[in-house]
């Protein structure tokens, strides 16, 4: 797939820069619900960050029972720093004072990460210029089309959704979505055309159905 293909795809639009900023925003989120004792956060921060966070734990854990239970599991089976609940008890010991914001982001990270779009599209820690992205959005003779159908139909009503790509030999470079319901009109003429041949087949289909 090209950039230019995965651009169309995800729907951006807008100037290269926009579309750049779009693309390298850390929107994605990654979850880890492997579980991690004090052990796996020594190895997942490093021991100065590690130590830190497992002190203050420490000294929190005394005054609050669900705080107890949850280091235990620290000390014993793990915890799954992913589950909503995990991750709002850090958000509350930090607004508590307890840890700080680098310690909390770090310990959140260990359950949910985010990626950009173009992370997923090139690997993570690649980053797109806005001119990669202008030129990879050049203009490019558009040389074919293909359709993609999704149709539900019986005499009574009908579901249209239709994906139209342009594409430049085997390339995509641009896409245009629309639907229609019950009958309701295309976006333009040539396209109402195009659905009342479709119904006017898949009519004569049904009905001549023994």
């Amino acid at each position: 797939m090209t950039l230019r293909e995965f651009i169309v795809l995800q729907g951006f639009n807008g100037t290269p820069e926009q579309i750049a900023e779009a693309l390298n925003a850390k929107s994605i989120p990654i979850t880890n619900s492997e579980l991690y004792t004090s052990t796996g956060i020594i190895l997942a921060l490093g021991p100065d960050l590690a130590r830190s966070i497992i002190d203050k734990f420490e000294a929190a854990m005394v005054h609050d029972p669900l705080l107890r239970a949850q280091y235990d599991k620290l000390n014993s089976t793990g915890i799954d720093f992913s589950h909503p609940f995990t991750q709002q008890m850090i958000d509350d010991l930090k607004a508590a004072g307890i840890f700080t914001t680098e310690e909390a982001e770090a310990l959140k990270r260990i359950g949910v990460r985010y990626i950009s779009p173009y992370e997923q599209f090139a690997g993570e820690g690649s980053v797109v210029t806005a001119e990669d992205v202008a030129q990879a959005m050049s203009p490019q003779p558009v040389t074919g089309k293909r359709l993609e159908l999704k149709i539900i139909f019986d005499l009574n009503g009908s579901f249209f959704a239709i994906t139209e790509y342009a594409l430049s030999g085997t390339s995509i470079v641009d896409k245009t979505d629309w639907v229609s319901v019950n009958g309701a009109p295309a976006p333009d003429p040539g396209k109402q055309q195009f659905l009342n041949r479709l119904v006017a087949i898949l009519t004569e289909y049904i009905s001549n159905i023994e």
